[in-house]
């Protein structure tokens, strides 16, 4: 049957649509019979041999790890590739890996394994158990999953404190007030966010994850989903708006004169102007005279630069996100817009 339409032969589906139609009515009688006692034990031995077994092989990759100072970076390597995919399709593996003793020894080789990118793979691994997860965050937190802030100093190489970021904000932004308590109390979690911000040899995927997880904090300390751990209201946005130094490195962060790198650092300058929204917004007067002065000359920096591109018909979508920020930009200088609303995803 072929298509009039078409120099080419094919199937006229619309005349097969038809023809079915009007000569088949569904009724015919149905030639379904049950699966004999033989079949369905065929099947159940198929569907058994066909089947992987997700503990069996997180077992494998776990005995793999174990002893994992006398072996190469490759075997452990691929041992952490397997348990991350096992993770990753199903997260109840994370669990899974903690109940045969996995979890713990994954922590160990995060901290003290000798070569750095089986430490940043664990670390990815750690990142992915415990992200949304309470049960893990709680589990990790026992183990001593906070010692991440010191490892953050110990590691040399940039990917890892980057990968440790990732894998401390996961733990942190956790329901579970011991953690946070010990983290904003005990530790001086703020004051380490702070030395990081502050240090110039961060870099902007690390700083990115700090943001992150500042605007989350800023935003739970809000919702008052943490004050009653503190017990002082607003603790997190107090301190940094009673830190100039902070305040002043955020806002040379905003940066619209290397335009290499315009498009690449929109998400690092959104989260930090997002930060310092939610930081002006919530206490009147916070926007010093000098404060508005240097948002006055970034919004209008910011608009030759936007001009600039569309008068050369530049990059469309990087005049789109340039304009977004120019409206979150005008917003902070105007006292207006609610940035305790917006909400971003991981």
């Amino acid at each position: 049957m072929t298509s009039n339409n078409s120099k080419t032969p094919g199937i006229d589906w619309q005349g097969l649509f038809k023809w079915s139609s009007e000569y088949s009515d569904g009724t015919g009688t149905s030639k379904f019979t049950a699966l004999t006692k033989e079949e369905q034990e065929w099947l159940s031995k198929v569907m058994k041999d066909c089947t992987y077994n997700d503990t069996d092989m997180m077992t494998a990759a776990v005995k793999a790890l174990t002893d994992h100072t006398n072996k190469s970076a490759e075997e452990l390597m691929n041992a952490l590739e397997e348990l991350q995919d096992l993770i990753d399709v199903h997260s109840s593996n994370s669990t899974n890996l903690n109940n045969i003793g996995g979890f713990k020894l994954l922590m160990e080789i995060m901290f003290t394994n000798q070569h750095s990118k089986v430490r940043r793979l664990a670390l990815s691994v750690f990142s992915l158990s415990v992200q949304n997860n309470v049960e893990m965050q709680e589990i990790a937190h026992n183990h001593g999953a906070l010692e991440l802030m010191y490892q953050y100093v110990k590691e040399e190489e940039e990917k890892n404190k980057e990968q440790i970021m990732g894998a401390f904000s996961s733990l942190i932004r956790t329901p579970i007030t011991s953690i946070k308590a010990e983290f904003f109390s005990e530790m001086k979690g703020l004051d380490w966010l702070q030395q990081i911000i502050l240090e110039k040899k961060a870099s902007k995927r690390t700083l990115k994850k700090v943001f992150f997880l500042l605007y989350d904090l800023i935003v739970k300390e809000t919702d008052k989903n943490i004050d009653t751990v503190l017990y002082q209201d607003s603790l997190i946005k107090d301190y940094i708006l009673e830190n100039n130094k902070m305040i002043i490195r955020m806002l040379k962060m905003i940066d619209y004169e290397d335009e290499e790198n315009l498009f690449s650092d929109n998400v690092l300058r959104e989260f930090i102007i997002n930060c310092l929204g939610a930081l002006f917004q919530y206490k009147e007067g916070s926007v010093t005279k000098d404060i508005f002065e240097y948002l006055r000359a970034k919004v209008s920096d910011l608009q030759q630069k936007i001009k600039q591109i569309q008068d050369s018909k530049g990059d469309e979508d990087l005049v789109e996100i340039l304009s977004k920020e120019n409206e979150l930009l005008t917003s902070i200088l105007e006292n207006k817009g609610d940035f305790l609303l917006l909400k971003y995803h991981k």
